[in-house]
């Protein structure tokens, strides 16, 4: 499994919304991934290499589940961060700490949806490699989580006393059930999902940039282009996609650089706000596709998707392009132990930086106060130059 960020520690809220991620960028541009190697051990198999990737998280997060009752443990962690050294020397002992709703919910969404990948995949390929298998097992592990939430649904994380590192704790769980219940829906068709699914939605309200608190826009889009979801409700989804694309679309108009960004946006990790804002608004163009009157707000969408990208990859006030290794000036000195400890004078390339956040709690030297400049190219700085897998995960 993956690392969750500049740390050893894992957390299944967080890797369950960067899996997903992941999977939905399968989903929705499979030729293209399929196309792609990145030179990792199971580059030769038959496999794309981003489904490879996601498997090896995947094997992790199995290994979360209670078998006995199907609850989902919430992390897998030292009891404090461990100092600057690489993986191999981190051996300080590790807990496996509370199952909780928001676990089993993350968990039995990104199960759900890795059965349903896995299972699309050519037949004679799937029985060989034991996809197959996989698929039916990722399965009714994801409905036995959904049980234990439906048995459990008010159980927030609390971190023990002893326990200094994350707690990713959420307090607000509708968008959480509404979340698994349509990943649930999309992969078997029970309505008695989709009925969830609507009832949770309702309750959650106004749809949300995703993020590991709120991952319900991850799933929402799909729903919109399923064509056995009533009609009335696809409307109702599309509506909430629209109105969130449109307001980034007026952000985007009314700023001096031309960026669907607000103030607001710029918090820990604003770097992965601006992409999630992107997939969004990508997403709300493909549903626009077929559509010949609606052209307009499509590009409209995609311009704005657009320059957010461009912003992560240096069009910014820092001039910064905020991927390691990519670009003429990138950060030098992520927040990343791996990095620090490796002896190699450069970072590892490819991770995105968290990037600028005025709160700076991390007390370190920041250039400016000013929201889009405040970014310190330090070790130092875990709150603007940190890196974390539900960062990057919207970059790819």
């Amino acid at each position: 499994g993956w690392y969750d960020a500049g740390d050893y520690n894992k957390y299944v809220v967080n890797s369950g919304v960067s899996t997903y991620t992941l999977l939905q960028a399968y989903s929705d541009f499979p030729a293209f991934y399929t196309n792609r190697q990145w030179q990792i051990p199971e580059s030769e198999n038959a496999l794309p290499d981003l489904l490879d990737e996601v498997l090896w998280n995947l094997d992790w997060l199995r290994t979360m589940q209670e078998p006995a009752d199907g609850g989902v443990y919430h992390k897998l962690t030292n009891l404090t961060f461990d100092g600057v050294v690489m993986p191999g020397d981190a051996t300080k002992p590790r807990y496996v700490v509370q199952k909780t709703t928001a676990a089993a919910l993350n968990y039995a969404a990104v199960m759900a949806k890795a059965s349903r990948v896995l299972a699309a995949l050519p037949a004679e390929q799937a029985q060989a490699a034991g996809y197959a298998k996989r698929a039916a097992d990722y399965a009714q592990s994801a409905e036995a989580a959904w049980r234990w939430a439906l048995a459990h649904p008010d159980v927030v994380y609390r971190q023990p006393a002893d326990v200094k590192t994350g707690a990713y704790s959420d307090e607000v769980l509708s968008d959480e059930f509404a979340f698994a219940a349509g990943a649930l829906y999309l992969q078997n068709g029970n309505v008695d999902y989709l009925a969830a699914f609507d009832a949770f939605w309702q309750k959650a309200g106004s749809l949300e940039v995703a993020g590991w608190a709120n991952p319900l826009a991850l799933v929402v889009a799909e729903l919109t282009a399923t064509p056995t979801v009533p009609a009335a409700l696809r409307a109702k989804l599309q509506q909430q996609m629209t109105g969130l694309a449109n307001e980034f679309v007026r952000q985007q108009q009314q700023s001096p650089a031309a960026l669907a960004l607000a103030q607001s946006d710029f918090v820990w990790g604003s770097n992965a706000v601006a992409l999630n804002k992107a997939m969004l608004l990508l997403q709300s163009a493909r549903l626009l596709e077929k559509d010949a009157a609606d052209k307009v707000q499509q590009q409209q969408y995609q311009q704005a998707a657009q320059g957010l990208v461009d912003y992560v990859l240096g069009r910014n006030p820092t001039g910064y392009s905020y991927v390691s290794g990519f670009g003429s000036k990138t950060p030098l000195h992520l927040h990343h132990r791996p990095s620090e400890a490796d002896g190699v004078t450069a970072p590892v390339p490819g991770w995105l930086a968290g990037g600028a956040n005025p709160g700076q709690q991390d007390g370190c030297v920041y250039p400016s106060k000013a929201p889009a400049k405040s970014y310190s190219d330090t070790e130092c700085s875990y709150a603007s130059n940190e890196v974390a897998i539900n960062w990057n995960a919207p970059l790819a």
